[in-house]
């Protein structure tokens, strides 16, 4: 009996097909399964609207490839904004792969990145149910094309409340959260052996000059950038618990070489503000640190200086909220800035390295509080 049960098994492993007329007819073979990579927690961003900010890894086991077509979302009762094929296509993006897709091989593996935008006032879901609307090629006629899998836990605690972490006017929020698809939202990276995300919210910030340009001479050159050796301060109170200041600067360039996990971040300071709470400043000039493990520091203490070291390709500070100690071998926590405010959306990033002014559509422009910029936006902090 056991190698009778084996052999169907196996069967029905390699072949994706069980014979018609099976007696648990209710059950289908579902091509494409869907996993998250940590629980999901709302943060109110500056459009108002409460942000639900996740992923989900997304694996074909079967030998056709597989069409991302929907995604119907629900928390059980109540339907949610669904995901349409257009989104899926430039939010998945196949594991070792360049570009994003709604295909997924035979045997591929990805990951998708999803919002859920609600109304402030709206109630909060418990969980994230999906229905996946998916087609295969070849589909023998076993697999179901719309089913539930990768539903998610909703976590209903506040956003962190932090201060700013720089100082002045004309700061740029680069890869930010939430819609877009970055280089922080698809930090999906194999650390430690497990995956994470510790850069979900988090922010590459860059000050725009007076006259509105980024660089003042060549983009090649750091004294180009008159932010560069800015002071970064502790946008929170805590103590200090990993400080890495020997790094040299990053040459600005294009095309970034291969970075080793321990030394991405390049200068960086980890700060405990409680259990699972920590804040992470990166990129920093090598020496500048001005605390030291154990310390305990204050808001608005001056703690280093901006640079760019590590993996970065122009000087910012790169700043996000974690759930551990490390940099990347944690979960990214959502937070936001007590106070700031907002100039506008940038419009042409890409081009304030040629040294043009900065294009701003001024919406959601003013005075902010306790809220998360959204990504490409400029953003005013406190002179002190």
């Amino acid at each position: 009996m056991k190698r009778a049960l084996l052999t169907l098994a196996t069967f029905a492993t390699l072949t994706g097909f069980l014979p018609a007329g099976n007696a648990i007819a209710e059950e289908w073979f579902t091509p494409v399964t869907a996993r998250p990579i940590a629980p999901v927690r709302p943060v109110v961003a500056t459009d108002g609207e409460r942000h639900l900010a996740y992923e989900l890894v997304l694996t074909n086991n079967s030998t056709s490839s597989a069409l991302v077509q929907r995604i119907n979302r629900s928390d059980g009762k109540r339907k949610l904004a669904a995901v349409t094929g257009g989104v899926i296509g430039h939010m998945l993006k196949p594991f070792g792969s360049a570009k994003t897709t709604n295909v997924l091989g035979p045997g591929q593996s990805g990951y998708l990145l999803l919002d859920l935008a609600l109304p402030r006032a709206a109630k909060l879901p418990g969980r994230i149910e999906h229905q996946f609307v998916v087609s295969s090629d070849p589909n023998p006629g076993t697999f179901a094309t719309r089913y539930r899998t990768g539903s998610i836990r909703v976590l209903s605690k506040p956003a962190i409340e932090v201060a700013a972490p720089l100082r002045g006017a004309g700061w740029t929020v680069n890869n930010g959260c939430c819609t877009d698809f970055t280089s922080h939202r698809a930090a999906i990276l194999p650390v430690n052996g497990g995956l994470h995300n510790s850069e979900r919210y988090a922010i590459d910030f860059m000050k725009l000059q007076a006259d509105g340009r980024l660089v003042s001479g060549p983009w090649e050159d750091l004294s180009s950038y008159g932010f560069f050796g800015d002071p970064i301060v502790s946008a929170t109170r805590g103590k200090v618990v990993r400080v890495v200041k020997n790094i040299p600067e990053t040459q600005p360039t294009i095309n970034l070489p291969p970075a080793h996990a321990a030394t991405a971040g390049g200068n960086y300071i980890v700060v405990r503000l409680a259990r699972k709470r920590y804040a992470f400043y990166a990129h920093m000039q090598p020496g500048s640190a001005r605390v030291k493990v154990g310390q305990k520091v204050r808001v608005g203490q001056v703690i280093g200086l901006l640079g760019n070291s590590g993996n970065s390709n122009a000087p910012h500070l790169h700043f996000h909220m974690m759930d551990g100690p490390d940099p990347l071998a944690s979960n990214g926590l959502p937070y936001v800035f007590k106070r700031f405010g907002v100039e506008g959306r940038l419009l042409n990033f890409g081009d304030l390295f040629d040294g043009v002014r900065a294009q701003i559509q001024p919406r959601f422009a003013g005075l902010h509080s306790r809220q998360l910029p959204l990504n490409l936006q400029v953003v005013d902090f406190p002179n002190r």
